[in-house]
């Protein structure tokens, strides 16, 4: 994925906790990502504000890596600072990450791989402000929003492979064959 100075810098701007590396021929994005937002049940999505802002009723504050190295056919999410490993020890569910939709990754260290829902569905080219402000952020309010409320307000997938295969099917219905033929290398 060939990442614009434009948008690095209005990632940048939106989020200045964070900073774009280059390590190993691979482009990352880590550091903190702090956000405020609303849930708009009507649309069934995300209205992002200023941290500062009193009429957010969501605020996050995750530490994350991604990867968008062009060799990879989905970006890779993870949540770093352990915040997901503590809400499942509060949750008593132990390393049962995957009712998070996270997942221990053989990395060597305490990275969690998030299933950020939609990564595999949208088109391998869509920019990063548009992948972190309407995939990467909504998927930590719905963090957010699960841990207070107890549920995940915009719907879940399956966890793991039943989750492809549903998404797979979902990406078929809809007509989107970038995605279906994506979602296929993974599954088969």
């Amino acid at each position: 994925m060939e990442i614009i100075e434009k948008d690095k810098n209005v990632v940048l701007g939106m989020f200045p906790g964070l900073k774009f590396i280059s390590q190993n021929n691979e482009v990352l994005l880590v550091g903190n990502l702090k956000f405020a937002a609303k849930f708009l049940d009507k649309t069934n999505n995300y209205k992002l504000f200023n941290v500062d802002d009193n009429n957010a009723k969501i605020k996050g504050d995750f530490l994350i890596e991604i990867n968008f190295s062009k060799e990879n056919p989905y970006r890779e999410v993870y949540e770093t600072g352990k915040k997901i490993q503590s809400l499942a020890e509060k949750l008593k569910i132990g390393t049962k990450f995957q009712k998070l939709h996270a997942q221990k990754r053989d990395t060597g260290n305490d990275k969690l791989n998030v299933c950020v829902s939609g990564y595999l569905q949208e088109d391998q080219n869509i920019g990063i402000v548009k992948f972190i402000c309407e995939i990467v952020v909504p998927f930590f309010c719905d963090l957010v929003m699960f841990e207070k409320e107890g549920y995940w307000p915009r719907g879940e997938y399956k966890h793991f492979l039943p989750g492809l295969f549903e998404s797979y099917l979902e990406s078929l219905e809809n007509g989107n064959i970038g995605s279906s033929e994506k979602l296929s290398k993974v599954i088969f």
